[in-house]
């Protein structure tokens, strides 16, 4: 707990505003500055997003543009979705080297460190966090905190679906029982000893942490997440709760769930005005988007 309470202290210092705002000014209010970008969706009357009904209708509009996604992919998405898949394999091939490594470097400093850092990437602890993000952003009237408070909580409960999903369809036995990397079976179908596969920690830890890193106006928040979520996947490694490959592919989950999270609640403003320059003479062009 002490380690939640001082991210819960980080992550309310970085929400305020910077120094140089001019007081009463709402930055989240902001309009981009070209007018093809995108800007946060106006999920309540007042342009910011609440937990009502709406909110909740979205987390089944969400989901299903998250499954449906391979059918609109390009070439950069497949090339980012191989790379994934190469890794997690090359990843899997050495999962019982990596384990034996760990088990053979770990001692009471990295059990220490481990029972810190493994609470941030338990959801139990991360939605109530998240919550509380979003009271602060009620209490100081950020619509910017609000946001990423309630994008946190949707993208760790979307990626903590997704996750489970997997385990039980995979069941895969965690490395403290004694089995080898290789081995999958269901002999204890509702049993945790068999839910390895993937790292539930690691998709919380790192879904929260591409949030934060992308909603959050402060450059040092992306470095400082990132390297939070990772010591989550090295403490569930040193703990022996799961292979590298677990952690890896949890990562890997609660990143892009997040980072879909994130485009589903953005919109492109439908009307903009270009500049328009030709022989003739110079003018203004009004483009419509449908």
């Amino acid at each position: 707990m002490p380690i939640f309470l001082l991210g819960m202290c980080l992550c309310l210092t970085l929400l305020l505003p910077r120094p140089g705002m001019a007081a009463g000014t709402n930055a989240d209010s902001s309009p981009p500055a070209d007018p093809g970008a995108v800007a946060p969706a106006a999920a309540g009357k007042n342009g910011g997003m609440k937990p009502d009904g709406e909110y909740l209708q979205g987390y089944l509009y969400d989901t299903g543009q998250i499954l449906s996604s391979p059918l609109r992919w390009q070439g950069r998405d497949w090339l980012t979705a191989s790379f994934v898949v190469a890794a997690s394999v090359g990843m899997y091939a050495y999962d019982q080297d990596i384990k034996e490594w760990f088990q053979d470097k770990r001692n009471s400093t990295t059990d220490n460190l481990a029972k810190v850092f493994t609470p941030i990437g338990n959801p139990l602890f991360a939605v109530p966090a998240m919550g509380l993000v979003y009271l602060y952003g009620e209490h100081r009237q950020s619509e910017k905190a609000k946001r990423i408070g309630l994008l946190g909580v949707e993208s760790i409960v979307l990626s903590g679906v997704f996750t489970g999903a997997l385990k039980f369809a995979t069941h895969r036995p965690r490395p403290d029982t004694g089995e080898r990397y290789n081995k999958w079976e269901a002999s204890r179908f509702f049993s945790t000893d068999n839910l390895s596969f993937p790292s539930l920690h690691t998709s919380t830890a790192f879904s929260m942490a591409k949030v934060l890193a992308a909603e959050a106006d402060n450059p040092y928040v992306t470095p400082v997440v990132y390297a939070l979520a990772s010591l989550v996947g090295l403490a569930r490694l040193n703990d022996n709760d799961h292979w590298a490959s677990d952690a890896f592919v949890g990562a890997a989950i609660g990143y892009f769930t997040a980072a879909a999270v994130l485009r589903c609640h953005q919109r492109q403003f439908p009307v903009a005005i270009l500049p328009s320059v030709s022989r003739d003479g110079g003018g203004v062009l009004l483009a419509y988007r449908y």
